[in-house]
């Protein structure tokens, strides 16, 4: 792609994607964690001990070279384009990613996760991935239905607290929900909005419910979410995209 010099937070630099490399899943990924700006600065800021892992090291030189490659970068000029090796051959040593070899987006990501889970050596509760991830893209969720007719209050869809770091979204359904939204106002966190919005749960008739239908979405744990997604849009949408 071409340079992005009125874009603020928007990398200036690539990453090489050789013939043969098959780089393409891997510097999606990368190139989304790197504009995560509270991630990199986290990446940056972790204690030596912290990272030791060969893939942190790697991920870690690499957004050092590619901010300094964005340093020397002039409006105008020629985009930098930074070789993203090192972490291949990270990745290879330690992960089922094999060099020269194409891979799912969505499945290195979550690998990259686990690696900074083992570096942080955490183990936390189910589906965490290490405190500096969660603390970026985690969501600590937990859900039940909670039915408000009279003559049933049944708990149904029980499910307990657990971390969750990626948010699965039609990206066709995202289309059509910026239509029904003012030009210029369709942020990602509104069209998220509108179609949680559109989601129900029922109270569970198998489980001795009535069979109501409440939105799924409630304040508060929107609030949380919004949040969230201020950091981790554009990761969101462009691994989605890339399937």
């Amino acid at each position: 792609g071409g340079g992005h010099g009125s874009m603020p937070g928007v990398s200036n630099a690539g990453l090489a994607n050789e013939t043969g490399e098959y780089n393409c899943f891997l510097n999606v990924v990368v190139q989304c964690l790197y504009n995560c700006r509270d991630f990199r600065n986290s990446v940056w800021e972790l204690p030596a001990y912290e990272a030791e892992h060969p893939v942190v090291v790697a991920l870690r030189k690499l957004f050092m070279d590619m901010q300094q490659a964005e340093s020397g970068w002039q409006p105008g000029g020629q985009r930098a384009v930074v070789n993203p090796t090192a972490l291949r051959e990270a990745l290879d040593s330690v992960t089922q990613f094999k060099q020269q070899e194409m891979n799912d987006a969505n499945e290195l990501l979550d690998t990259l996760y686990e690696c900074f889970k083992k570096a942080q050596s955490s183990a936390g509760a189910e589906g965490s991935r290490g405190v500096l991830v969660d603390s970026v893209f985690g969501l600590r969720v937990s859900e039940q239905v909670n039915c408000r007719q009279p003559g049933c209050g049944k708990r149904t869809h029980i499910i307990g607290a657990h971390w969750e770091h990626l948010l699965v979204v039609n990206t066709m359904a995202l289309t059509f929900a910026a239509y029904g939204i003012p030009e210029g106002s369709a942020d990602m966190g509104r069209l998220l909005r509108t179609l949680f919005d559109q989601e129900q749960k029922m109270c569970d008739k198998d489980m001795g419910g009535c069979g109501t239908a409440y939105v799924s979405g409630e304040p508060l744990v929107w609030g949380v979410l919004r949040r969230r997604l201020m950091c981790c849009e554009v990761l969101l949408v462009t691994v989605a995209l890339v399937h």
